[in-house]
């Protein structure tokens, strides 16, 4: 399933690519069938065990949770009105989807080529329902109120914490609509590496949170906190480092091109924000590095998609579809291979594919 869902997104890719008709119903379907993967799944992607689990304990009465406020609320309210899991799931994500479509439209003509790099970055996020909506929420306000309206993005992010409480690290973006010195950015690097080198970052994070996090915060920090680090690994270090400066040199490199994109400053410092976290915190803090990182990662959908008409005007634009479709590829499997028996079969109510 995830295959053929990746096959049917490419080839939306390249109809929008070559302006062929239809792409507009192309993307629409393409929502509707995202939508409905989603209510059908069973026991496939992330946590699904965990919300399955939630839900049907809501609705035989216990109604109490570690889950953030919000959430526990809308499934203590579709709980009580005894409407199945994938019912539920089927209206969470319909909400989802539209607030995806609403943000896409905003950002960018090409609206097709995002939503391909969009699945492919979030895969990993699969099942994981409340850090989905809280992403939705944010790429939703990041659109629509930034940079004038910061109060109504503000209580926006707010809602999405008490969704997800990862989500509150989408409240920089309340300061990066203005372009930055690049050399601003050089010495943010070197602080990051220098963090990374001598392992600070954990201990002054474990500081913040402990001394000034609510109690939710604190429980789950301590837990992550009994993570053993991994191995420190160059190459994988170095590939993570890439990945996320590659988009920034093309942004600089073809600026001209790009610059008529009212969120093009925006786009460029959440991208940064992206690398120095990374930077940052890889190794110590990995598992939280990965859990915040995808909320900065789903703007490269955003870069790419601009991409497009750069693309279909230069004389190896073949070569170039083709690099695009290898690395959307790349990233479904860095995206899954953790866990592929996850998503490999995909599992739904009514087959296994």
């Amino acid at each position: 399933m995830i295959i053929l869902l990746f096959a049917l997104l490419a080839f939306s890719f390249l109809l929008e690519a070559f302006n062929f008709k239809f792409k507009n119903w192309c993307f629409a379907f393409l929502l509707i069938l995202l939508i409905t993967v989603e209510a059908i799944k069973n026991h496939s992607g992330i946590d699904f065990t965990y919300g399955y689990d939630h839900y049907y304990a809501a609705m035989q009465g216990d109604t109490d949770s570690s889950y953030e406020y919000v959430y526990k609320l809308m499934v203590n309210f579709f709980s009580a009105l005894k409407l199945p899991y994938p019912g539920f799931l089927l209206i969470y994500f319909s909400l989802v989807y539209l607030l995806y479509y609403l943000a896409l439209s905003k950002f960018t003509e090409y609206k097709n080529t995002a939503l391909l790099f969009l699945f492919c970055i979030t895969i990993g996020l699969m099942g994981s329902n409340r850090q989905i909506l809280a992403l939705s929420i944010g790429m939703f306000a990041s659109a629509y109120f930034l940079p004038r309206q910061k109060i109504y993005f503000a209580l926006s992010i707010l809602l999405a914490i008490f969704i997800h409480q990862s989500a509150f690290f989408l409240l920089p973006f309340i300061l990066l609509n203005k372009r930055v010195d690049l050399k601003i950015y050089s010495y943010l690097l070197v602080f990051a590496f220098f963090m990374q080198i001598f392992h600070f970052s954990k201990p002054v994070l474990n500081f913040l949170i402990f001394n000034f996090a609510p109690n939710i915060t604190t429980k789950k920090a301590i837990i992550y906190d009994a993570i053993p680090s991994s191995e420190f690994s160059v190459v994988g270090f170095s590939l993570g480092v890439v990945r996320r400066l590659l988009p920034l040199i093309l942004m600089l490199v073809f600026e001209k091109e790009l610059r008529s994109n009212l969120k093009f400053d925006f786009v460029f410092n959440v991208l940064f924000l992206s690398l120095f976290t990374y930077i940052l915190m890889y190794q110590d803090l990995e598992y939280i590095a990965s859990r915040i990182g995808v909320y900065y990662l789903v703007f490269e959908a955003v870069l790419y998609s601009w991409f497009v008409p750069i693309i279909m005007r230069h004389k190896k634009k073949y070569l170039l579809i083709s690099l695009y479709l290898f690395f959307c590829g790349f990233l479904i499997y860095k995206n899954t291979h953790y866990f592929p028996e996850l998503f490999f079969p995909f599992r739904t109510l009514y087959f296994t594919f």
